[in-house]
């Protein structure tokens, strides 16, 4: 039998640079969403430690149970103690299961802390909610969901266009697509 690979119960690294963080649009996009999956990965850590501590005592629970069984019958106390161990088994894989999915997370923590560490050398990280990281984020999704569409020959849904519409006039997007529309009324007014 084959030893078996190294294996990660999450997304691959590959994965998460490309199309976790890689699909956003902007490179402050891609920060905040460095850090949001982080935190994400942390508080499932947190979670999962609290249910192998419930875990562990609930097996030293059953071990204690083991131990009380003197006074039943041979067959009983048999039965019993075969089940009791079953159980206690089955928590020990279930707490190496989560043990496994900690470190897998772990790893996962890791590369998107990079991911984010490469990306603030290039620019400082800016509030989510600043004025300009918002038209720069929304901007570049309306105008790649617009090319997409154009790329593919498909046509572009009224609900973008709406979205691009309302944005600010100092939106790139918005300037093209007026642009855009002032050539159709000049090509259709000939």
């Amino acid at each position: 039998m084959k030893p078996e690979a190294e294996t990660r119960s999450g997304p691959t690294d590959f994965q998460l640079n490309f199309f976790v963080i890689g699909k956003e649009p902007t490179i402050q996009a891609k920060m905040h969403k460095c850090l949001q999956e982080i935190k994400e990965r942390k508080n499932a850590i947190l979670n999962v430690e609290l249910e192998i501590e419930e875990t562990n005592d609930v097996n030293a629970l059953l071990s204690l149970d083991l131990n009380k069984m003197d006074k039943m019958k041979a067959e009983e106390r048999e039965i019993r103690q075969r089940q009791i161990k079953r159980k206690m088994r089955a928590n020990d894989r279930h707490i190496e299961n989560l043990q496994t999915k900690i470190t897998s997370w772990k790893a996962e923590i890791n590369f998107l802390q990079h991911l984010f560490n490469q990306m603030e050398e290039l620019v400082p990280l800016k509030n989510w909610t600043d004025f300009d990281v918002q038209l720069e984020y929304w901007s570049e999704k309306m105008a790649q969901e617009i090319k997409s569409r154009l790329l593919m020959n498909a046509p572009i849904d009224m609900e973008v266009i709406k979205t691009a519409m309302a944005l600010p006039d100092q939106s790139p997007v918005k300037k093209q697509l007026l642009e855009h529309v002032q050539t159709k009324e000049k090509e259709l007014s000939k």
